[in-house]
């Protein structure tokens, strides 16, 4: 049966090649077709790639950086298609390292002291957590707990545990329980802290 949609890998290059957009996934260069999503509370749009790019993949395209939310495993029409959404959140992670300082007088062991070396920037989307219930409101916000999604890699499940407290939007915030349940991306609930 002949399928109006499904696209020869040729066509699809061309396509790409001649109307496709300038993005970077995960600091790699590439070339795919974005289009709109319908309107909604988010900025999320619609990448068309003849290549896999990953839920929790980190996108920048036009100085603005999204995070793909959703997940494809097999072409469809010729192409994979994943819903990438703006990055609302910017969380300052500050990296310190221990450094030896001197020994015990009496006991002999070594003294470490943790020194401000710099800080990375993470970005990611972050959500007022809502919950449902009985209550004459319709929903029920929790008044200072959020749920932010962040790329999955080595450097923030290290960073990102229990406790841990970073600064998101100028003011601080702890991390109150971490989900891994999502391929490539990390749900994690925080609570605010105090103002910085």
């Amino acid at each position: 049966m002949f399928n109006l949609f499904d696209f020869q890998d040729e066509d699809l290059s061309f396509l790409i090649n001649e109307t496709g957009q300038s993005v970077t996934v995960n600091g790699i260069s590439d070339k795919v077709l974005i289009t709109n999503k319908s309107i909604g509370e988010f900025e999320e749009r619609y990448i068309h790639s003849p290549e896999l790019i990953n839920r929790g993949s980190l996108i920048e395209w036009n100085a603005n950086k999204y995070l793909v939310t959703s997940e494809a495993l097999e072409k469809r029409g010729g192409k994979y298609k994943v819903i990438m959404r703006n990055c609302n959140g910017e969380i300052e992670v500050k990296n310190y390292e221990s450094v030896l300082i001197g020994y015990g007088s009496q006991t002999g062991k070594p003294i470490y002291e943790d020194r401000y070396v710099d800080s990375t920037y993470v970005n990611g989307i972050v959500d007022k957590k809502t919950i449902g219930g009985t209550s004459d409101q319709a929903i029920n916000v929790l008044e200072n707990e959020f749920i932010l999604r962040i790329q999955d890699n080595d450097y923030n499940r290290e960073k990102f545990v229990l406790n841990f407290e970073f600064l998101l939007y100028g003011e601080k915030y702890k991390i109150i329980n971490v989900n891994y349940y999502l391929r490539g991306i990390l749900e994690i609930n925080i609570e605010f802290v105090s103002s910085e």
